[in-house]
C-alpha cells in the first residue's frame, strides 16, 4: 500500500516537473520573440511619456514603452524611439503618438498630431507587421523610410525609400520612393460614403517630391540622413545642395519660431481678457463686438464702433468670387496650424544654433544615442 502511494507521488512529481519545464521553455521562447520598444534618446527638455491616464512622465533614454503608452513633445524637443534595434522613429516637436498595438510579431503606432519620421533598416519578415495609422488611414511598412505629417484638415506623406500601400477608406494608394501624397479632410456625406464611411480623408494630390518643399522637420531629417540613404529620389545631392539645404533650414526654423511666438502672444492676450472679464479674442485675434445695431437693411447687422470692411486690416474671413472662405492670419509656408500652444508665462525656448548633424548613432547606425 505504501509502495502504491509512493509510486503515485513520483508520477505526480514527474508530471509537475515536466509541465514546469514546458512552461519555462514557453516563457523563454516568448521572451526571445517579444517586441523591444523604448525611448532611444531625447533632444530638448519637453519630451514626455504618458502611461495610463493623463499623468506625464519625463522621457528618458532607455525607458520601455508598451501598448497604450503615448509619447509627446513640446516646443523645441524631439523624441527618438527604437524597436528591435533596426526600426527607428523620430517625433517632431509639438507632436503626439500612441502605441496602439504591440505583440511578438506586430507593432502599430498611431500619429495623433504633428509629424513623425520612420526608418526600417531591415526588411520585415513575412510574418511581421509594422503599421502606422493617422486619422483612420493606415499604412503597412516592410522596409522603408518616410515622413508622415498630420496637420489641420490635411495629411501629408513623403516617402524617401522603399514603397508603401496607404489605405484610405476603401481606396489604396501605392506610394513609391520620391512620392509625396496629400490627403484632404472631407465632411460631406457623398465623399464619406465613397470612402467607405470609415475615413474622413480623401486623396487630394500625388506628385514627385522636391526636397525644397520639406518643412523644417523634414529638412532636418534629410540632413540627418546624408550618407545613410540615397536622397537623389527627391532631387537632393549633398555636394551640390548641402549649403542651400542648411540655409533653407534656418529660414524655415525662423518662420516657425515667429509663428509660434505669435500664437503664444495671442494665447496670453486671451488669458488676460478672460481673467479681466473682458470678452475673449476672436480666432483672428480681435475682440468680438459686444453690441450690434440694425442698419435698416433686411437681416443685416453692423457692429458698433468697428471699422468698415473696406478699412479692415484683413484679419477677418473674406469670401472669394467662388464663395469659398479663407481663414484669418494663415500662412501656408509655416504649416503649423495644428500645433498646440505651449503653457507658461514666457514664450517657449528655442534652439537658434546652426544645424549640426547628430554625433552619436545607435547600433543600427541610424540615430543619436544619449
Amino acid at each position: 500500500m505504501k509502495n502504491g502511494h509512493l509510486v503515485k507521488r513520483l508520477v505526480v512529481a514527474t508530471l509537475a516537473l515536466g509541465l514546469l519545464g514546458a512552461n519555462i521553455k514557453t516563457m523563454a521562447e516568448q521572451a526571445a520573440d517579444s517586441r523591444r520598444l523604448s525611448i532611444l534618446s531625447v533632444k530638448g527638455e519637453n519630451g514626455f511619456v504618458i502611461k495610463g491616464g493623463t499623468r506625464e512622465i519625463k522621457a528618458t533614454a532607455g525607458m520601455p514603452l508598451g501598448q497604450g503608452n503615448k509619447v509627446k513633445t513640446g516646443a523645441s524637443s524631439n523624441l527618438f524611439l527604437e524597436a528591435d534595434g533596426d526600426k527607428v522613429m523620430k517625433l517632431d516637436s509639438q507632436s503626439v503618438a500612441e502605441i496602439t498595438g504591440v505583440s511578438s510579431k506586430k507593432l502599430k503606432i498611431t500619429l495623433k498630431s504633428g509629424s513623425l519620421f520612420f526608418q526600417v533598416d531591415r526588411k520585415l519578415a513575412e510574418d511581421e507587421e509594422l503599421t502606422f495609422d493617422a486619422a483612420q488611414t493606415s499604412m503597412s511598412i516592410r522596409g522603408t523610410a518616410g515622413l508622415l505629417s498630420f496637420k489641420e484638415k490635411s495629411l501629408e506623406f513623403s516617402l524617401l525609400e522603399g514603397s508603401v500601400d496607404w489605405t484610405i477608406g476603401n481606396e489604396t494608394v501605392a506610394v513609391e520612393a520620391g512620392d509625396k501624397v496629400v490627403l484632404k479632410e472631407v465632411t460631406d456625406g457623398l465623399s464619406l460614403e465613397k470612402n467607405g464611411m470609415n475615413s474622413i480623408y480623401e486623396l487630394l494630390e500625388k506628385k514627385k517630391l522636391d526636397w525644397r518643399e520639406l518643412d523644417d522637420f523634414g529638412l532636418e531629417t534629410l540632413l540627418d540622413q546624408e550618407g545613410r540613404m540615397d536622397l537623389s529620389v527627391v532631387g537632393y545631392d549633398p555636394a551640390a545642395n548641402g549649403q542651400e539645404a542648411r540655409e533653407l533650414l534656418e529660414k524655415k526654423r525662423e518662420e516657425r519660431r515667429q509663428e509660434e511666438d505669435k500664437r503664444e502672444q495671442l494665447r496670453k492676450e486671451q488669458e488676460e481678457r478672460n481673467g479681466s472679464g473682458q470678452p475673449a479674442l476672436r480666432q483672428d485675434g480681435r475682440p468680438p463686438e459686444e453690441q450690434t445695431e440694425n442698419t435698416g437693411g433686411i437681416g443685416v447687422q453692423e457692429p458698433v464702433g468697428t471699422d468698415s470692411p473696406d478699412d479692415s486690416p484683413g484679419t477677418g474671413e473674406t469670401s472669394g468670387s467662388d464663395g469659398s472662405s479663407s481663414g484669418a492670419g494663415s500662412d501656408s509656408s509655416t504649416n503649423t496650424e495644428s500645433r498646440p500652444s505651449t503653457g507658461g508665462e514666457n514664450p517657449p525656448e528655442t534652439d537658434s544654433t546652426p544645424y549640426e548633424s547628430p554625433t552619436g548613432i545607435n547600433s543600427s547606425g541610424l540615430y543619436p544615442t544619449p
